[in-house]
């Protein structure tokens, strides 16, 4: 069970007000598409967060976790909430949408069997959401109990009534959390700039956007394009709406590269993982394709604060912890094929010969082949 750890309270990123509304109004959504309910459950499920639709709106109700919006059907015949949003057509104005990322929240829950509204997740929530769901469960070794007298009443005696109460108090706090709800947010409303080049694997940037429509909205990003978001990117307007300093971005940095290389059990092998391909990362399983959003969205961070501060931070798996880099790999990095050709060696996986043996004529190539035999 992770408990929340705080630092300096100025070290913290909060939420700016109706950071959903600003996400949306500001088009950070076409290289990241948001996932509906149904969908998040299914990318949750992927990555080893076991999570259906019932739990996650309980979340909602008690205030632990929520989408950065939610739509209505509308009561008269109109057309789909457009991203971008177009003149006229903005449901937020309209009423038929709203924000619901407000700490402590206060927007209205709908029951579980309500269709008439949906509710949008980020993928960069999941990190928050894990620990959400880790603080609302527990573990118990029922075979502990199977021996004794009674094995029931000592079980509720001596558990129960403490769990709830733990229950209690995590929720209490969960419910006033900015700071962790904030690193996800963040990462979505920078996610045009950063997400294309988040899923590349140090040579290339994956490019595109696509088109997207349900019963609600509909968003439009064949007309979007990344090297133009790259041109007028400012990455100051971010940090006046997060309200960002450098220990603070430093700081979610950190935090989100140290669950990343906690949570990835293929966190020794990173070196070679960065260098795979985005559609066989994708073939990973469980905790290893969670930590690939957690990776990606740290990188993004890395990349926000290189803008701002002119600053590099380290690579999000060597943030923490002692990390032993020879001299040679740190002048390699900047070529990225020197640095892929000195990887492969590291894992034994160059096919070509470490050695070429260059022998006088064809007497001595036969010997030298019948000494190696």
């Amino acid at each position: 069970m992770e408990k929340l750890a705080y630092k300096n309270p100025t070290n913290l990123l909060s939420l700016p007000v109706n950071a959903g509304r600003a996400i949306i109004e500001a088009s950070a959504i076409l290289a990241c598409p948001l996932l509906g309910t149904d969908s998040f459950i299914r990318y949750c499920g992927d990555r080893g967060l076991g999570i259906d639709r019932e739990r996650l709106i309980r979340f909602e109700r008690l205030g632990l976790f929520s989408p950065l919006f939610r739509v209505r059907t509308p009561d008269e015949d109109t057309d789909s909430f457009n991203i971008p949003i177009r003149d006229g057509n903005n449901w937020f104005d309209k009423g038929w949408a709203w924000d619901t990322t407000t700490v402590p929240a206060c927007h209205q829950i709908p029951d579980i069997t309500d269709h008439s509204q949906e509710g949008y997740y980020s993928i960069f929530q999941i990190e928050y959401l894990d620990i959400v769901m880790n603080e609302m469960a527990i573990e118990v070794h029922l075979d502990s109990y199977l021996e004794e007298t009674d094995a029931f009443e000592k079980l509720r005696e001596r558990g129960i009534n403490r769990w709830f109460d733990d229950a209690t108090t995590l929720a209490d706090g969960l419910r006033q959390h900015e700071y962790r709800r904030s690193i996800g947010l963040l990462c979505q409303y920078i996610s045009n700039r950063y997400y294309p080049k988040a899923q590349g694997d140090l040579r290339t940037v994956r490019l595109g956007a696509g088109a997207s429509v349900d019963n609600w909205i509909s968003v439009n990003g064949f007309s979007w394009d990344w090297e133009d978001e790259a041109r007028t990117w400012d990455a100051r307007k971010v940090a006046v709406l997060f309200d960002l300093t450098r220990e603070k971005l430093r700081h979610a940095y950190e935090t989100l590269a140290g669950t990343q290389a906690f949570a990835d059990p293929l966190e020794n092998w990173y070196r070679l993982v960065q260098f795979v391909s985005l559609d066989q990362r994708m073939r990973l399983k469980g905790k290893a394709l969670h930590a690939e959003t957690l990776r990606e969205g740290a990188l993004m961070l890395r990349w926000l604060h290189q803008d701002l501060y002119g600053e590099e931070l380290p690579p999000p798996n060597e943030v923490h912890g002692t990390v032993i880099t020879h001299i040679p790999e740190l002048a390699i990095r900047k070529d990225v094929r020197r640095y892929v050709e000195y990887v492969v060696n590291k894992y034994g996986l160059n096919p070509q010969p470490k050695l070429v043996l260059i022998v006088e004529g064809e007497t001595e190539e036969r010997v030298v082949n019948r000494i190696f035999e």
